[in-house]
């Protein structure tokens, strides 16, 4: 006796399991693409947080006065050192500099740079940065000005 049963997939079932496969990652794909923007503005807010909070531990353990300034193209870290030749000689040196990953703008209100001084007390002059993607999403960077803390709020 003979069995009508199937022992397989058409290849009209095929094609169709793979039409659905191909739509389900064309959509996850672009999901993922579309939350890259905000991925990078997210770690871009945490390495400057992380800078600010490394002028400011720096600050306090080497007794020295560490300053953070920034432009539209990227920040870097700086502190004042004493010439050993001549005692009222302040000169300043680069600690490390950094580059904006591209699609994040720096936002601030002062026309200039942005500068924020970290002093051996814990203290600083304070301030606020934003940082946007080109998607209009912001991340706002603030440095109390007593505690020299530094906080992220969205």
């Amino acid at each position: 006796m003979l069995k009508s049963g199937r022992n397989g997939f058409t290849l009209i079932e095929l094609v169709l399991v793979l039409f659905v496969i191909g739509i389900a990652s064309a959509l996850a794909v672009g999901i993922l693409y579309r939350s890259m923007d905000n991925i990078r503005l997210k770690t871009s807010a945490k390495e400057l947080s992380a800078s600010l909070r490394y002028a400011r531990s720096h600050a306090v353990a080497e007794k020295k006065i560490y300053s953070f300034v920034m432009n539209k193209n990227g920040y870097g870290l700086y502190t004042e050192q004493y010439d050993k030749s001549d005692t009222d000689y302040e000169k300043t040196s680069l600690v490390f500099q950094k580059i904006l990953p591209q699609g994040i703008i720096a936002e601030y209100q002062e026309i200039e740079d942005i500068r924020i001084d970290f002093y051996p007390q814990g203290d600083s002059t304070g301030g606020e940065i934003k940082l946007k993607n080109e998607k209009g999403s912001v991340m706002v960077i603030t440095v109390e000005k007593i505690t020299g803390k530094v906080k992220i709020e969205k």
